[in-house]
């Protein structure tokens, strides 16, 4: 199923006329050159999601802006940060072969790289928080020209899972254990990314397992009270509410299982009780082509565990012991695709 929905977040630039002139001209600038005020906005959204009990993420929310605007030989031609989501530079009119990019929510300072330099950056993880989300954006070949608007898009560096519930559908002899929900987490989460959002980045966490860490609060939650969805009687108290976590890109085509560590599929991992053995239910997060790109989103819906795990949660899992439904977004495009296994 396809679904367009045109909303992509940008930024917007709108130019002011000023009689304002810069004492330092870069290689690009002549005498002659206007200069004028540039005020640089990026618009915030309104997608407020509950992530944990206590916490809501805001996936839109614009905490800090820095633009930097960069002339034809990719040498710094305006630069500027900000504790909000607009600030104003002073820039060449009429000048071609300009580029801007903007990095939101992320701060450092990036005024002393040329293009090449400022896209090797790399956003890590835990940039991201419950407030906002790291995001980046450029765009090339801009001429400054008074009340001319110019739109940079902007993309998340993350990519969002959610799972929208789970219940139990177990056969004989398993329906009369209690079975319990302890804890929901991804595994082989890559947790970096150059500001060129190509590739895959060098950093992970939760290697084949959970091993606790900086980025828990997006990469993991426990229940305080395991979630008991079935009782030893068969009645069955499904997890109704929702869950969100978020990694970074991961574009490895192969995938492997167990054995030493090596770049794979990220996986979301169920982790249960079934009376009084620990099973393991792992999700690959794919999309049709078999990676996890940046800037989306992957829903898991209906899913009903039928049978037995696996006891390791890097193994392969028997998608005859669950049943679920994937839709793959894409945050930019607004395309949607619906895979069920």
């Amino acid at each position: 199923m396809k679904k367009f929905l045109f909303i992509p977040l940008a930024l917007g630039l709108l130019l002011q006329s000023c009689d304002l002139n810069h004492g330092i001209k870069p290689e690009n600038i002549s005498d002659k050159d206007d200069w004028g005020m540039v005020t640089f906005t990026l618009s915030n959204g309104e997608d407020l999601l509950s992530v944990r009990s206590s916490s809501i993420y805001s996936e839109s929310a614009i905490t800090s802006l820095t633009v930097v605007v960069y002339n034809s030989s990719g040498n710094t031609l305006a630069y500027g940060s900000a504790n909000a989501n607009s600030l104003s530079l002073n820039v060449p009119l009429g000048t071609t072969g300009n580029s801007v990019f903007a990095i939101v929510n992320k701060s450092g300072d990036y005024s002393s790289f040329t293009k090449e330099q400022l896209l090797t950056q790399v956003s890590d993880l835990s940039d991201n928080n419950a407030g906002s989300l790291a995001m980046f954006g450029g765009k090339d070949n801009v001429t400054f020209a008074a009340n001319q608007p110019v739109e940079v898009p902007v993309t998340r560096f993350a990519s969002r899972v959610e799972i929208d519930g789970i219940t139990t559908d177990m056969k004989a002899p398993h329906t009369t254990k209690s079975f319990k929900v302890n804890s929901i987490y991804l595994i082989n989460a890559c947790t970096s990314a150059p500001f060129s959002q190509s590739g895959t980045g060098s950093a992970w966490m939760n290697k084949k397992k959970y091993e606790q860490g900086s980025c828990d609060a997006l990469l993991y939650e426990a229940f305080s009270t395991p979630r008991e969805i079935q009782t030893a009687a068969g009645v069955k108290n499904p997890i109704t509410d929702k869950h969100y976590f978020y990694c970074y890109q991961n574009l490895t085509s192969s995938d492997t299982h167990g054995g030493s560590w090596s770049p794979r599929r990220t996986r979301l991992v169920i982790e249960t009780t079934l009376g009084s053995d620990t099973w393991y239910y792992p999700i690959d997060i794919v999309d049709a082509n078999g990676v996890l790109p940046l800037n989306s989103t992957f829903t898991v819906t209906s899913l009903t565990i039928t049978g037995l795990g696996v006891k390791d949660p890097d193994d392969e899992l028997n998608l005859g012991s669950i049943s679920f439904t994937v839709k793959v977004t894409d945050w930019a495009t607004g395309f949607s695709k619906t895979v069920t296994y």
